[in-house]
C-alpha cells in the first residue's frame, strides 16, 4: 500500500510517499508509516533575496490560484518521477497550514488571497471581539481567545472593515485545507482540527461549529461553513479534472487529513509515548497532548486532538527561523547562507557566557537585548513589535546576533514549560521537527531544552499524514 502524503505549509510545499509494507491488519501499519523510509520531495528555493523580492515576500497572504498551481506542480514532479520505477498511489492525504482564511463565491472562486498565521493587521478587530464579548466567555466558548494568527475570524472581521465587497460575496467561509479537498474531490470539507482555528468551533467538546447565537454574533450563517468529518475519513475520490492536473489516478480516495501541527504530532506520539513535539520553520511551535480537555489559557492555543478524547495544547514561540532569516536578509546580506549558519553556530559559547552573566546578575547586563515581536506574538490580543534595546556606538552585528539568540533560546523554553504545566505532566521526551531543525539553529535548540532528550523526525508532517492515512484505510 502505498501513500502519497502532502504538507502544505505558508512558504513551502513537500510530498512523501509511503510503502506501508505490514498491511492494515495490525497496529504495526502506524508505526511503521513513521519509521519508514520515505521519498521526500520539497519545491524548489528561490534565488537569493533582494530588496524587491523582500519586499514581495508577504506570506500574511497566499494568492489562491498560485497556490494550487504550486500544488499540482509538485504533485506532477512526483507523479512523474515514480512512474518511472513503476510505483502506483493507493491514496492521498493533505497537511494544510492553519489557519489560512479564504473566502469563497457560490462558484467556488476565491474572493481574496488566503489570510495566514501570519497575518496581524486584524489586531483592532481582535481586541473588539474580546472587549465586546469578555475573554472569559471566550474561553468558555470557544475555548481559545481571538488572537490574530491563532484564530481566522479576526481575519473574517478585518475584511469586512477593509474590503465589505468581499464579504458581502462571500458564499463560503473556509481554511485552505478545505480549497485544496474541494479542489482534488469537489466536496467542500473540513475536519476538527482545521475548524478549531476559526474562533466558531466548539473546542472544549470536540462537537462541531457552536450554535446559531454565536455564529451570528461572529457575522457567519451556518450555511456558509463547511461539514466538519473526522481528520482519518475519506474526503472524496480525485475527480477527473485532478487526475489531469496532478498525474494521479482518478477515483483515488483522498483522507480529509487537517492540520500541519496535529498532523506532526501524531507521528511524534506513534514514535515516542507521551512526548511532546516541537516544530522548527518560520516560528518555533511547541506542542503537547493530554486525554480530556484541559483548562483553556490565554498564553496557549487549545485545539482537538486528531484520536478523539485527547486535546492539544500549541505554544508558539516569538522568536524562530524567520526571524534569524530577517536578520541575515537586512543586516548580513554579504555572507552567503552557508557562513551566516556557521556564524550561527559558532556562537554559542558567546550567547551561553551572556545567558550565564544575566542570571548571575539577574538583569540584562551590558549587552543589547533583542525585544523577540519582530513578526507579532500569536498569545496577545494587544499588538507587539521587535526590536533591540540598550544599543551603544560599541555595538557590533555580532552582539545583536548574540541578542536574538539570547531571546531565542530564552523564549522556546519559556514555551515549553507553559505547554508542560497546562497538559499537567513533564515534558522530559522532545520530538523534534520542521525546517530549521537540523540547521545551526538547532544547536541552540538543545541548549534551551537541556533537561529533555530530543529525538528528531525528518519531515513528521508527510509522516504523520501517513499514519492518518493508514488508520482511514484500516477502519475503511
Amino acid at each position: 500500500m502505498r501513500i502519497l502524503t502532502l504538507d502544505c505549509g505558508t512558504s513551502r510545499i513537500k510530498a512523501g510517499v509511503f510503502d506501508i509494507q505490514t498491511g492494515f491488519s495490525g497496529q504495526e501499519a502506524h508505526p511503521s508509516a513513521v519509521k519508514a523510509p520515505v521519498r521526500l520531495w520539497i519545491e524548489k528555493t528561490e534565488g537569493s533575496p533582494t530588496e524587491e523580492t523582500l519586499a514581495g515576500r508577504d506570506r500574511s497572504r497566499l494568492d489562491v490560484e498560485y497556490y494550487l498551481s504550486r500544488v499540482y506542480g509538485l504533485l506532477r514532479r512526483v507523479t512523474e518521477e515514480i512512474g518511472r520505477d513503476g510505483v502506483k498511489i493507493d491514496a492521498l492525504c493533505p497537511a494544510v497550514c492553519c489557519p489560512a482564511l479564504v473566502a469563497l463565491d457560490n462558484l467556488m472562486r476565491p474572493l481574496y488571497p488566503a489570510i495566514t498565521h501570519l497575518h496581524r493587521s486584524s489586531q483592532p478587530q481582535a481586541k473588539e471581539l474580546a472587549t465586546s464579548i469578555g475573554t472569559r466567555r471566550w474561553l468558555r466558548t470557544a475555548g481559545n481567545l481571538p488572537v490574530p494568527g491563532g484564530i481566522s475570524i479576526t481575519a473574517l472581521r478585518w475584511l469586512a472593515a477593509k474590503q465589505p465587497h468581499v464579504v458581502a460575496s462571500a458564499a463560503h467561509w473556509v481554511h485552505l485545507h478545505s480549497v485544496i479537498l474541494h479542489s482534488f474531490t469537489d466536496n467542500l470539507v473540513t475536519d476538527p482540527t482545521q475548524a478549531a482555528y476559526t474562533g466558531l468551533y466548539d473546542v472544549l467538546h470536540a462537537r462541531g461549529w457552536l450554535d446559531d447565537e454565536w455564529l451570528e454574533t461572529m457575522g457567519v450563517r451556518r450555511e456558509q461553513l463547511p461539514e466538519i468529518v473526522p481528520s482519518a475519513s475519506i474526503a472524496g475520490k480525485l475527480t477527473a479534472l485532478a487526475a489531469r492536473q496532478s498525474g494521479l489516478s482518478e477515483g483515488l480516495p483522498v483522507i480529509t487529513g487537517g492540520a500541519d501541527v496535529p498532523t506532526a504530532l501524531l507521528a511524534a506520539e506513534e514514535l515516542l509515548n507521551d512526548c511532546a513535539l516541537n516544530m522548527s520553520g518560520t516560528t518555533e511551535i511547541f506542542s503537547a497532548s493530554c486525554e480530556g480537555c484541559p483548562q483553556p489559557g490565554e498564553g496557549y492555543l487549545l485545539r482537538p486532538h486528531m484520536v478523539p478524547g485527547r486535546w492539544v495544547v500549541v505554544k508558539v514561540s516569538p522568536v524562530g527561523g524567520e526571524t534569524l532569516s530577517w536578520f541575515r536578509d537586512r543586516l548580513c546580506r554579504e555572507m552567503s547562507p552557508g557562513r551566516f549558519w556557521d556564524w550561527v553556530l559558532r556562537l554559542d559559547v558567546k550567547v551561553e557566557r551572556i545567558l550565564e552573566q544575566q542570571e548571575l546578575a539577574a538583569e540584562m547586563g551590558s549587552m543589547p537585548e533583542f525585544i523577540p515581536y519582530l513578526f507579532g506574538n500569536r498569545h496577545s490580543l494587544e499588538p507587539q513589535r521587535g526590536g533591540f534595546l540598550g544599543l551603544s556606538a560599541e555595538t557590533t552585528k555580532e552582539d545583536m546576533l548574540c541578542a536574538v539568540l539570547v531571546s531565542y533560546r530564552r523564549a522556546l523554553l519559556k514555551a515549553s514549560q507553559e505547554v508542560a504545566a497546562a497538559v499537567g505532566r513533564p515534558l522530559y521526551k522532545v520530538v523534534t521537527s520542521g525546517g530549521y531543525d537540523l540547521s545551526p539553529l538547532g544547536f541552540h535548540r538543545r541548549a534551551a531544552l537541556s533537561r529533555c532528550t530530543l529525538t528528531p523526525l525528518e519531515a513528521a508532517v508527510v509522516r504523520g499524514a501517513a499514519v492518518l492515512a493508514a488508520r482511514t484505510l484500516e477502519k475503511e
